[in-house]
């Protein structure tokens, strides 16, 4: 619990240098379309509605920007544009595209940081805060289950099978030399 506050509070901080340092961004004046029927949307969201479509060299006047979108005027309608889409050989449109790439990394980090939290909570519940726990750290055992293993390194490569008329033995296949037995149901050994 103390390191997701301490990460809460991290994050919060670097989010807050990182609005800092981009308050005096400045825009380039225009912009170029680069796609046929680029989209011009009513908001910064690539799941908002598409209000004009824009040919390919069209010339954009930049109003604004929101996140890693601008907010250009095309034929005196007014919306945004993503910034992969347009281009500008100024200084300006530099900056700006390393301030939309840094937003759109921040959110991807942010993504799979939930992602993680979210299997790691999943896994507790499943399995109990012990074993949950060594799950989610990637560790295997002697007598786990099979789908523990899987909770834990996924699936694997390949599974070569062999049926007996006492057990079923599987050999699952991780790469890089990494072999795990389970031998009916349960991990029996492993190699590295």
């Amino acid at each position: 619990m103390k390191k997701v506050f301490f990460f809460i509070v991290l994050l919060t901080l670097i989010f807050e240098i990182h609005a800092q340092s981009f308050d005096t961004l400045k825009l380039p004046k225009k912009v170029t379309a680069i796609y046929k029927d680029t989209p011009l949307r009513e908001n910064p969201d690539v799941n908002d509605e598409i209000i004009k479509k824009i040919p390919s060299g069209a010339s954009l006047d930049v109003i604004g920007y929101s996140d890693a979108y601008l907010k250009v005027k095309y034929e005196s309608i007014e919306g945004f544009v993503n910034y992969k889409i347009v281009r500008s050989y100024s200084t300006e449109y530099g900056n700006f595209r390393k301030y939309a790439e840094k937003i759109e990394s921040d959110r991807k980090r942010e993504e799979n940081r939930k992602a993680d939290l979210e299997k790691d909570r999943q896994m507790i519940e499943k399995y109990g805060q012990s074993v949950g726990t060594k799950i989610n750290e990637g560790k295997i055992w002697v007598g786990m289950t099979e789908e523990m293993l899987l909770d834990s390194w996924g699936k694997p490569e390949d599974i070569n099978i062999t049926q007996t008329t006492y057990s079923i033995r599987k050999q699952f296949v991780y790469g890089l030399g990494r072999y795990v037995y389970v031998v009916n149901g349960k991990v029996d050994a492993w190699q590295n």
